[in-house]
This record gives structure tokens, sequence and C-alpha cells, in this order.
């Protein structure tokens, strides 16, 4: 009962809601969590879309996208398709940075993780929290995975990556709990807006 106006539900795109709050909300917002956002297709080396072909070789042909590899996700990680967009991390910053709150980043593949990530630090003014228990080494599970590590993408391994749930058994997504009862990892890093 004490509680009741502690929580709203509000239907909107993410950039509105937060210049929306950036312009009304009168209280602290310490954070916001990008939580298993929709993928992008996974990308080449050369960012082209394509998939493993028979001999474990990365098929970027335009037949492969017309097969329907992926139809549904964005098209890539810089597409207004993704919801993780620099536009977004800007109006988070701007949120956060006014009372030193924090971004919660997870996902359960570990290329979108890092870009995420990457944008929000290199581009955003993000700085990373340190873990005191880090992800110290990853074995490339999904058949995504295998492809990023492949092709030599960026790890989620190190200082900056945690190996252990930031949220309580009770917060955490369908998500998250599932790739836990599958054993596949969660990528997840903790930014500081300062």
């Amino acid at each position: 009962e004490n509680n009741k106006n502690n929580l709203k539900f509000v239907v909107d795109s993410a950039e509105e809601c937060l210049r929306q709050i950036s312009e009304t909300y009168p209280g602290n917002v310490a954070l916001v969590m990008l939580q298993f956002p929709t993928p992008y297709r996974f990308q080449n080396a050369t960012g082209d879309e394509g998939d493993v072909d028979d001999n474990g070789g990365y098929d970027s042909s335009p037949s492969v996208a017309r097969k329907g590899f992926n139809s549904q996700l964005p098209d890539r990680a810089a597409s207004d398709d993704f919801m993780v967009t620099e536009k977004l991390l800007s109006r988070i910053y701007e949120v956060l940075s006014k009372y030193n709150g924090q971004l919660l980043i997870q996902s359960n593949c570990e290329d979108v993780a890092v870009h995420m990530r990457n944008v929000a630090t290199d581009t955003r003014g993000f700085q990373s929290v340190t873990f005191s228990d880090p992800v110290v080494s990853l074995g490339a599970v999904t058949q995504r995975a295998q492809n990023w590590v492949a092709m030599g993408g960026e790890r989620a391994i190190g200082k900056c990556w945690s190996a252990d749930p930031l949220l309580p058994s009770g917060g955490r997504t369908e998500t998250e709990v599932a790739c836990s009862l599958d054993s596949k990892p969660v990528h997840r890093c903790l930014l500081n807006a300062y």
C-alpha cells in the first residue's frame, strides 16, 4: 500500500521516456538497465551479414539474406532498428550524470554486449566499474559466439565484466534465468555516469 505511487508503467520510445524524465522527474535516477536487447544480425569483420556454411566457413553471399536467416533482427549495430543507439546512450548519460548514476548492460550475445559497452565508454563518457570477481575466461557456447571468436572479436573478459549476477535473484529477467539454467554466459558490465 505505501508504495502504490512509486511505480509507473510508460508506453513510449526509450529516448522519449528519458527525455521526459530529464525534463520533469524531480527525483534521483540512480540506475538505468539495458538488458538483453534484441541483437542485430551478426556481422563479419567487413560488416557484411552472413552465416556459417557447411564447411564451417563464413558465408556472406546475398543468397544467405534471401534464405531468411535472422530476417527479423535489426540490420546492424549502427542501425536505427537496434534499440541501443548513440542517441539513446546520450539520453541515458544525460539523465544519470545529474546524480552520478549507473548503467547496467547485460546481453547473452557477447558481440552485442561489447558493442554497447564500447559505444557507452568511448563516445558517451561512461566509466567502467571494476569487479573483484571478473570474467577471466569464456567458452564460445553459441554459433554466434564461435563466429565472433573466430573473426577475432573483442572478448567480454577482464576486470570490467562481472562473473556474478548484479541483480538479486528476484530481480533477474527470464532471459538471465534461462541462460543460467542452460549454462550459457551472460555478459554484464556496470558503468558510471559522472
